[in-house]
């Protein structure tokens, strides 16, 4: 995994988290897809506990939607079962061309494409959702959130993530928790993504013609096994006793054993793994609603979620 920096100087009205390690090319998104199926993908964006309902929420049935970073298209399929009509861009072209999308349509509804210079008309989509994409540009998303703004229409959402330099970040920081770096240039070859402040990013929207009407914390089991070591430790406790009860007959009435499923490649467990695996235990299904409520979300968050109207 990419290192974690503190970047910008100690002045700065707006510092931020910069990950370094591996450039976010094409191929590297290609290897990252290939490591999971569209399947498992669809299945998990299915159970989300807040993105589903959200990107509903702001797309009129029957609505045109776009997703610029689909990768394998799983928010493509989920969506387009709901009636909305989504189509996906993305610059990873080996994952648009393996990807089995293009079982379930035909034409598959994928393009490739630079987000920042769209294949599509002004005005042309009601709502358009990037998830983890603007964070991975060295100069920053300005060119993604205008390009957005391009292709909706006036009153149009955008629905955007990015990783979340969240209070428990910001408390780790001002303890020396991050090694510090000035706010010279970064290298391109090192350089995989920032971490924004809500309001550092809300401000950029702002700036690129958007109102920002929610912002929502997600993924604080993430945040909190990459700043807290010890709830991490304490999460792989309980889910590993939910399994052992599984496999020693303790487990749920009825339940058969099944092997957990590995982690993705950015070291994610699969959101609907516990009913799969034995972690559908009491104590489980506690740890869980307590790091998925909203106070915790927004101090250990991983990503935040941004939803802005267009402005005319």
């Amino acid at each position: 995994m990419p290192a974690v920096y503190l970047y910008g100087a100690p002045a700065a009205s707006h510092r931020r988290l910069v990950w370094l390690g591996e450039s976010p090319t094409a191929g590297y998104w290609d290897d990252h897809w290939a490591a999971s199926t569209l399947c498992d993908a669809v299945r998990d964006a299915r159970r989300h506990p807040i993105l589903l309902e959200v990107f509903l929420h702001y797309s009129p049935p029957r609505g045109r939607v776009l997703e610029a970073g689909c990768g394998q298209g799983q928010w493509v399929v989920v969506l387009r079962e709901r009636g909305r009509q989504v189509v996906g861009v993305d610059f990873a072209t080996e994952t648009l061309r393996s990807t089995s999308i293009s079982r379930l349509f035909a034409p598959p509804p994928l393009a490739s494409g630079d987000v920042r210079a769209l294949p599509f008309a002004d005005g042309t989509f009601d709502t358009y959702i990037s998830l983890g994409v603007a964070e991975h540009f060295l100069y920053g998303p300005r060119a993604l959130l205008a390009e957005a703004r391009r292709v909706l229409r006036p009153g149009g959402h955008i629905v955007i993530s990015v990783p979340y330099f969240s209070p428990l970040r910001q408390m780790r920081a001002r303890l020396g928790g991050y090694a510090a770096l000035s706010d010279g240039p970064l290298s391109a070859e090192q350089f995989y993504q920032f971490g924004f402040r809500v309001a550092e990013f809300a401000h950029l929207l702002e700036d690129e013609g958007f109102q920002v009407v929610e912002r929502i914390p997600f993924s604080a089991r993430w945040g909190l096994s990459e700043d807290l070591p010890l709830a991490a430790r304490v999460h792989r406790a309980i889910a590993g006793r939910g399994a052992r009860a599984q496999r020693d007959g303790s487990g749920a009435r009825g339940a058969s054993p099944t092997p957990a499923r590995a982690a993705d490649p950015a070291g994610h467990t699969p959101l609907a793994s516990g009913a799969r695996d034995g972690r559908a235990t009491p104590l489980y299904a506690l740890a869980k609603c307590v790091v998925d409520a909203f106070p915790v979300r927004w101090l250990a968050g991983h990503m935040v979620l941004f939803v802005g109207s267009r402005r005319p």
